[in-house]
């Protein structure tokens, strides 16, 4: 069951709710006038007006509804799971851990069990690359930057392998459920510039900057070689895709502008808060259960959440700030758009 929630714009404006089981009707009322699909009222940022649009915990939009209701497009969205399997590829590429400790069954579990999350992490990203890239060209982008993010959609396919490989190397099944898609939002509120923009700096100025230094910490403490060379190449891709975010910023200077400037550090408030709340909800707390377990690549949750919040307040912060946008105000005023 979906309860639609919109703002009928021939009622004045009144807060109209329906509820349909069919998905099909329900989107067919968004795409009238609709504010939200599912959950609660959300009210996000009491002084600039953000409305979510959800079905069930998947963001799918922030609307800026001001004295009108502007739908927004997402770029791709899927409801319910969707499975994965790569067990046509996995086991030729497994590696060889003639040097991997000896495992006893829960450690083996919770081992395979984060190769196969790494898996499906990095499949989503290739989606979102995906979108990136038609986003990019609906912006006029040049064809250099856009074959750059088509390039970083197929790194993140074979980085999917690489863990499904690492996986069946446990003993596991190269088999995952990858959920719900992430929606990359299109932002229909802005020009297509602005909206690119929004999307890189929430992809490679924060997700992909993240990723790097939990990668390289998480590359540290593995043992076998052949799970380090795993994490090497990962690590070396993840570099480029966070480099190309800041660059970009860096090239597109001259067309951002004092007010754009300001927009998109207000839009910072609800990337930040969304990906502290992806990762959290990544890094379960508390540590890894073994030495063993660290050695085939299970992390300490505790420490790499330590490690997030170093990165966003030392790195991602005040990178952004030296590009002209107010990122330790957004940080401090983050908001959180998917429930945890």
């Amino acid at each position: 069951m979906f309860t639609v929630s919109f703002l009928d714009p021939v009622g004045g404006g009144e807060l109209v709710e329906a509820r349909e089981e069919r998905v099909e009707r329900a989107h067919d009322l968004l795409r009238r006038a609709a504010v939200r699909v599912g959950g609660e009222a959300d009210q996000v940022g009491e002084d600039d007006g953000h409305v979510l649009v959800r079905v069930g915990d998947q963001l799918l939009a922030v609307l800026h509804p001001r004295g009108d209701v502007r739908r927004q497009h997402v770029v791709e969205q899927q409801l319910g799971a969707t499975p994965l399997d790569l067990g046509d590829v996995a086991p030729a590429r497994a590696p060889q851990l003639h040097d991997a400790p000896a495992l006893n069954a829960l450690e083996r579990t919770i081992a395979i069990a984060t190769w196969l999350g790494r898996m499906r992490n990095e499949h989503a990203s290739a989606r979102v690359f995906e979108a990136l890239t038609e986003q990019a060209r609906a912006a006029g982008l040049d064809a250099a930057t856009i074959a750059t993010l088509h390039q970083f959609r197929g790194e993140e396919l074979r980085h999917g392998e690489l863990c499904a490989a690492a996986a069946v190397a446990l003993g596991g099944q190269a088999q995952v459920d990858l959920g719900e898609r992430a929606a990359v939002l299109w932002h229909d509120d802005v020009d297509p510039l602005e909206g690119l923009l929004r999307n890189v700096l929430s992809i490679s100025c924060l997700s992909e900057t993240v990723a790097v230094a939990l990668i390289a910490s998480e590359r540290l403490e593995t043992g076998p070689i052949a799970l380090q060379e795993t994490l090497r190449a990962i690590l070396a891709d993840e570099v480029g895709h966070a480099r190309f975010g800041w660059a970009l910023l860096d090239r597109l200077a001259p067309r951002i502008g004092a007010a754009r400037a300001e927009r998109l550090s207000a839009w910072l408030r609800l990337a930040f808060g969304h990906v502290e709340q992806h990762e959290l909800r990544e890094l379960a707390p508390g540590p890894s259960p073994s030495r063993a377990a660290t050695d085939v690549g299970v992390c300490d949750g505790d420490e790499a959440r330590r490690l997030f919040y170093e990165t966003v307040e030392t790195v991602i912060v005040p990178g952004l700030e030296r590009r002209g946008l107010a990122a330790a105000w957004a940080w401090q005023r983050r908001v959180f758009p998917v429930a945890a």
